[in-house]
Order: C-alpha cells, then structure tokens, then sequence
C-alpha cells in the first residue's frame, strides 16, 4: 500500500525539523491543511510555510502516483508553455500558400 498525502506531508516536515535542528511552527490540524492544501498544489503553487510547502508536495506527489498526471514527475508540474512556431513549420506555410498560388493561376 502506498503512502498517503497525509504521511508524506508529515514525513516531509518531521524531516526538515531534524535537517535545521529545531522545531518549525506548523498547524497540527494536518488533515485542515491538507484539505485547504489541494487546489493551490495542483495549481503549481508554492508554499508560504515549510508546512503548506510539505503539503502541496506531499499532494502532487500521491497524484503522480496514482496514475491522475500522466507525465514524468520532471514535467508534470511545470507550466504549460506554448513552444515556438518552429522555421520549418514557418517554411512550409509559405511554400504551400506559394504553391496555391500557383495552382490558382493556372487555373
């Protein structure tokens, strides 16, 4: 069985704590949390707090695995860009519209 959200948020900032050797402030409501936590995360936004950074993570992470972003997870939570128009496609227009032209004129 896989670990939930819920389990990966709290590993996550049990961890950090251990990392900085201190206790970091935190709502120990982390159901609440993570409820609140679930659009923002699958937004792609950023925590304000190492508690809503461990819960957003902690949610992105357990919707990777179960199949809901079909991506890889180095992909899976950029934002979507447009790439470029490529020259070649840019080419292409202009030879096909050249070539129509001339279809046309011969007709």
């Amino acid at each position: 069985m896989r670990p939930t959200a819920l389990e990966y948020a709290i590993t996550s900032f049990r961890y950090r704590e251990e990392v900085i050797k201190r206790p970091l402030p935190h709502d120990p409501d982390w159901e609440k949390v993570l409820r609140e936590a679930i659009e923002p995360a699958m937004a792609g936004r950023k925590g304000n707090t190492d508690q809503l950074q461990c819960a957003y993570e902690a949610i992105r992470v357990t919707e990777w695995q179960r199949g809901a972003i079909p991506l890889p997870w180095g992909k899976a939570f950029l934002p979507a860009v447009v790439p470029p128009l490529v020259w070649y496609k840019r080419w292409w227009t202009k030879v096909s519209s050249w070539g129509r032209s001339v279809v046309k004129y011969f007709e």
